[in-house]
């Protein structure tokens, strides 16, 4: 058995596109009632390229349904009781597993949960009804532009997902546009905060040793939450951590500075049997108590910052360019692939811009 796109040369250098499938020695055809045209512009190489995806969804889709009709499997909707909030939720689960974007998707549950009055069937899941979160979550006035932008895309990731798995008839939010992006102030803690951070008791001390050690080497929450002691060793001398990126899934080899060490938990006996399986910091759970924890902990130490934990990564590479280490170099050990990404950093550093302004004092002075 077999699906197969196929094209069709019509007028003008058009082409029609097909579904070609075989089953049991047999074939039939199946129009998408979609066509290529022509690539004289790139506009239509790009509009081309969407048609293409369509129709691979559209292929994917058609195959699965084979495979259900053909093994007898069941309607994927029954495991969810045709709720979509259920299936929101076992992603959930997963994700606080992982580590990886729980408290986005925690966020965007809790929302539609408020928005649906906590009843939400996979067919009425819409490009309407998305379009309409979107302005909802839009209109709510505590709610950040950015807040919505992320919350908007992990929407349409799990309606992508859910239609692949055949959940939902068509990808329903393929074509909705979340608000951009703006900039914003990206908080961090001066060498003294962190001073004054390191010096200040916290009521959790898994969670004071967690962030510390972000502070130093640059982790994300799901890097530092899922690190295990197999992942760190010592070439040479070098403290090294070994490891993927649960963000981008790319595998890093970075160097840690010694102090880091300080702030790793004496778990490496206590974690090798248990369910949390090797890891260095047993118990870092992610929760809106230990959100409250750190905001705590911020404030006795004297900070007057919105600090969250990804703010130590945030501290970690604005230390590194104030202390005149080249941004390149900033980027690798933040295991970025482009260097744009870096330079949102170097924008954090009002230090930098006054000792520029001190360089034209001396000059002139």
């Amino acid at each position: 058995m077999s699906v197969k796109i196929i094209t069709e040369d019509l007028t003008k250098g058009r082409k029609s596109l097909f579904l070609r499938v075989y089953v049991d020695k047999k074939q039939t055809t199946k129009s998408l009632k979609m066509f290529l045209v022509p690539e004289k512009t790139k506009a239509d190489k790009e509009a081309n390229k969407e048609k293409m995806k369509l129709a691979e969804l559209a292929r994917n889709n058609y195959e699965s349904d084979l495979l259900n009709n053909r093994f007898g499997k069941t309607d994927p909707k029954k495991k969810y009781n045709n709720d979509f909030l259920e299936y929101i939720e076992e992603i959930v689960k997963h994700r606080e597993k992982t580590g990886k974007n729980y408290d986005t998707w925690v966020s965007v549950q809790r929302h539609l949960n408020i928005y649906c009055d906590g009843k939400l069937k996979f067919q009425d899941v819409t490009l309407q009804f998305v379009e309409e979160f979107t302005a909802y979550l839009s209109l709510k006035k505590k709610l950040h532009q950015n807040s919505v932008h992320t919350y908007i895309n992990k929407v349409k990731r799990a309606c992508g997902d859910a239609f692949r798995k055949g959940l939902l008839e068509t990808d329903v939010a393929h074509n909705v546009k979340p608000p951009k992006q703006v900039d914003t102030q990206r908080e961090f803690l001066s060498k003294e905060e962190l001073i004054a951070m390191k010096n200040t008791p916290c009521r959790s001390e898994v969670l004071k040793k967690a962030f510390l050690f972000a502070c130093y080497t640059g982790l994300r929450w799901s890097d530092v939450h899922n690190l295990k002691w197999g992942n760190v060793t010592n070439v040479n001398g070098v403290n090294i951590l070994d490891y993927t990126q649960q963000k981008t899934q790319n595998y890093e080899k970075l160097p840690i500075p010694e102090i880091a060490l300080h702030f790793m938990p004496d778990t490496r006996e206590q974690g090798k049997d248990d369910e949390d399986g090797g890891k260095v910091f047993v118990g870092l759970k992610y929760s809106a108590w230990v959100n409250c924890l750190l905001m705590k902990w911020v404030a006795d130490a004297g900070v007057k910052k919105h600090i969250t934990f990804h703010c130590a990564r945030h501290s970690f590479a604005t230390l590194l360019i104030n202390n005149k280490v080249e941004l390149n170099t900033v980027s690798k050990m933040l295991g970025h692939r482009d260097l744009r990404t870096t330079q949102i950093y170097a924008k954090l550093l009002e230090e930098t811009k006054v000792e520029a302004v001190n360089v034209m004092d001396s000059i002139f002075g």
